[in-house]
This record gives structure tokens, sequence and C-alpha cells, in this order.
């Protein structure tokens, strides 16, 4: 056994025979020379698993790559099964897509209404009602108003533009 892989006596002499499952959560993040560095760590950790008699079994997550399986079994040199289904429980949901209605202006113009007038009533009488309501905001400027005076700030928001400037944005995702 080289050197650089030591084998822990005493106390700790018992980890390795009982270890029974290997977690990698984010897996996308190991590729590269990163990933062969990360690649070769692991290699030598099963190699003294082995030695101690035991096969522990790898759990890999990434919720952001679309070939897990071969990214893994590329990084880990195994054949592993993929588990692309999420079997947790999880509460009803309805989706709303909503088109502003199309209005007429003094004139004979007509004009959609922007989204926010819509919008934001639905997403105050939610939340007035206490029901779980998720809103998508155009940047971070938008969603860090205090939520006693979110409904307010959103409406001043979208009646002088249909969403914060830029400069709103770029000025507070700057300070996170």
């Amino acid at each position: 056994m080289p050197a650089s892989c030591p084998i822990i006596t005493g106390a700790g002499s018992s980890f390795y025979p009982r270890l029974r499952y290997i977690v990698i959560d984010e897996v996308h993040t190991y590729r590269g020379a990163f990933g062969s560095h990360v690649a070769n760590v692991f290699r030598r950790l099963l190699r003294v698993c082995e030695m101690h008699g035991s096969t522990p079994t790898f759990v890999c997550s990434s919720a952001t790559i679309g070939n897990p399986r071969e990214h893994v079994e590329a990084l880990l040199h195994n054949r592993f099964r993929l588990i692309d289904r999420d079997g947790s429980p999880r509460p009803q949901r309805n989706l709303y897509l909503i088109n502003p209605p199309v209005v007429q202006s003094h004139g004979f113009a007509s004009y959609r209404k922007g989204p926010g007038s819509v919008a934001v009533p639905l997403i105050h009488e939610a939340t007035s009602n206490r029901i779980r309501t998720i809103c998508f905001l155009p940047c971070a400027a938008a969603g860090r108003t205090p939520a006693s005076q979110r409904p307010a700030a959103l409406s001043r928001s979208w009646q002088r533009a249909s969403s914060p400037t830029a400069a709103d944005c770029s000025r507070t995702n700057a300070g996170s």
C-alpha cells in the first residue's frame, strides 16, 4: 500500500470494515482535472476498503447534469443504476398561466395590461388566505422586500414599470 494512503489503526480501525455507503452530492462538479484527482482519491479509498473486507456502495446525486449515469461511470469506473424518478410525497400543485386583458386607452389604441395588474392581486389574495405560493420575479431585487410590505411594493414596482431596472438588480445582487 502506498504511503499516501495510510491505514487507520487503533480507535479508527473499525471505520473501513463497517463503511457501507459513500455519498457524493453535486457529482456534476467533479469534472476536468479536479474530477480526475477526485476519481483517484475514490479509487484509493476503495482499495483500502477492499483490504479491510468491505465493498461500499456509492450513492451519487446531481440535479443539473443531462447524463448523470455516464458521468458517474466515467468518474468512478464502475457500473451504476440511474434513479430518475422523484418518489417523495408532495402536495397538490395548481399552475396558472395568465394572459392579462386587452384594454382600450382614452383614444382608440388598444394595449395589453402589464402582468402585475393581474399577478399582484392574485398573490396578495393567496398570501392573505395563507395559500402556499411561489412567485417568480424578474430579479432578486424585487424579492428582497420584507413580507409585510411585499404586496404594496410589488404593486408600485409593476405600476411604474413591468420590472425593476437592471440597475436595481445589479445593485442588489452585488451585495449578496
